[in-house]
């Protein structure tokens, strides 16, 4: 680990903290084991630009990371590709995340575009146009039925995906700049999250369903 040159351009880790997931700069793709020996590093070279992205699903069974040839990839723990999907939008794509089931997965773009799947088949589920600008910050609540998303246009946005036609349920404009980070306090049972924006500023909010911010 020492030895690398690149830098990190992606990376997810496991709630239990055992297993990290990286991806650098050079498209490297890299699986960290933690274990009592000390980590144990296994690379993966999928080729050029095959690797930008990286998420461990909620399982532990499987990765997903997006290629620039316009594919979304599942890997599962041998580092093979298991399935592949195309997505014309993945040279785009700007963040992933899992819902907490495994059951959805969501990537927004540089546009301002929310694509949910659904994650055991990697098909297209719904597309939002969430934002007027990059989103660079996704997070599910629990139930995988509600998104959080946070924009360029220095605001976070609570949608619904889980009926028939998604809306957006509430809209945060707390931050004075890109909003980089969300997350759910998973103890307040998706009642309060956390976000963090450009210039520095953390905010922890506690929402209510039908009230604006």
């Amino acid at each position: 680990m020492q030895e690398w040159r690149t830098a990190v351009q992606s990376a997810d880790v496991t709630s239990d903290g055992k297993c990290i997931c990286l991806v650098t700069v050079d498209s490297m793709f890299y699986e960290i084991i933690l274990g009592d020996e000390g980590p144990v590093v296994m690379p993966h070279d999928f080729g050029v630009m095959e690797a930008w992205h990286v998420r461990i699903a909620k399982s532990k069974t499987n990765y997903i990371t997006t290629a620039f040839s316009g594919y979304l990839k599942e890997i599962d723990l041998n580092g093979k590709i298991s399935r592949q999907e195309p997505f014309p939008s993945a040279k785009t794509a700007g963040a992933l995340a899992y819902g907490n089931s495994s059951r959805r997965l969501a990537i927004s773009t540089f546009e301002g575009i929310l694509h949910i799947f659904d994650a055991s088949t990697l098909k297209s589920e719904t597309t939002i146009e969430a934002h007027s600008k990059r989103v660079r910050a996704l997070a599910f609540l629990p139930g995988d039925d509600e998104i959080l998303t946070g924009s360029d246009d220095k605001t976070i946005k609570l949608h619904s995906v889980g009926g028939e036609r998604p809306k957006v349920e509430r809209i945060y404009c707390g931050h004075r700049s890109s909003v980089l980070s969300l997350a759910i306090d998973d103890r307040a049972d998706g009642s309060r999250f956390a976000s963090s924006s450009l210039d520095g500023q953390v905010s922890s909010t506690v929402y209510q369903l039908y009230s604006g911010m």
